[in-house]
């Protein structure tokens, strides 16, 4: 039995050898701290971690039918191997809610990014035509004017439009919009 116990007790540490990158990789990083840069170091960690599995699971089946090992031995390795099996199903869930978690973040900046653009567009519309009102310049306000403009309520064309600023823009010394 002394011969049983100090083969479970080596078997056991070179499991637990095995674990010390596992568990350095996993729990040794700080989530509430994490900016966005260290996800991708994080996924690579956690995808170090994943690649170990079959090693480790390998290790423990065949501790598990170890005829060197004592039955509480064995059933010690089966409970190691059924821990390390959950946490395995929790880092790869872990690992797809992070990706989805980035890939949501990612279409929010874009559709950020997308707003902010339109925006400057349309401030950007206006001090042009503003600048073109401003300087008088009926041509370069006419150009801002859809060409299927029309006034339905009083049924004023384009052709108005400009000539009624061009009007406006003659009696008028100064204007501003």
């Amino acid at each position: 039995c002394t011969v049983k116990s100090k083969y479970y007790s080596k078997m056991q540490n070179r499991y637990f050898e095995m674990l010390i990158p596992l568990d350095r990789s996993i729990y040794d990083v700080n989530y509430e701290n994490m900016h966005v840069a260290d996800t991708n170091k994080l996924i690579d960690l956690i995808n170090k971690a994943l690649s170990m599995k079959s090693n480790l699971y390998g290790f423990l089946d065949q501790r598990i039918n170890d005829t060197h090992l004592s039955q509480d031995g064995k059933d010690s390795f089966a409970k190691f191997k059924k821990d390390l099996i959950n946490k395995f199903n929790s880092l790869e869930e872990f690992l797809r809610n992070l990706k989805l978690s980035i890939s949501h973040k990612k279409q929010q900046k874009q559709k950020q990014q997308k707003q902010q653009e339109d925006n400057n567009l349309i401030v950007n519309f206006y001090a042009k035509f503003k600048e073109a009102y401003e300087s008088k310049d009926v041509s370069a306000v006419m150009a801002y004017i859809s060409d299927d403009w029309s006034s339905s309520s009083d049924g004023t064309s384009i052709d108005d439009l400009e000539m009624n600023l061009e009007n406006s823009f003659r009696v008028f010394d100064e204007i501003q919009y």
